[in-house]
């Protein structure tokens, strides 16, 4: 059941970014890693990280990896992977 709602989540989360015109790596793990680099609109992934952690939604910056511009979203629960998107959608427009 797992790992079915994992793949449901990795379907949900890519559909999702990409409607908001976002570039997501292809993801065969439980995580998508998304550029936001067209979507910053002058600003940082550690302020848009902060402003996520405001509204509740934990994402990883993977700045320690080189990728300056893209976010980290595990898989999580129908609900959270909702709520992840939603927040995201908000703090980027």
């Amino acid at each position: 059941k797992t790992v079915e709602l994992t793949w449901q989540g990795l379907d949900y989360l890519t559909a999702e970014l990409q409607n908001m015109a976002l570039e997501v790596t292809p993801s065969q793990a439980n995580f998508v890693l998304v550029d936001l680099k067209d979507s910053l609109k002058g600003r940082t992934i550690p302020e848009i990280n902060e402003a996520l952690l405001r509204k509740g939604v934990i994402l990883r910056p993977v700045l320690n990896y080189g990728l300056k511009t893209h976010l980290r979203i595990s898989v999580g629960l129908p609900s959270e992977n909702k709520f992840a998107a939603a927040a995201l959608k908000e703090v980027l427009s």
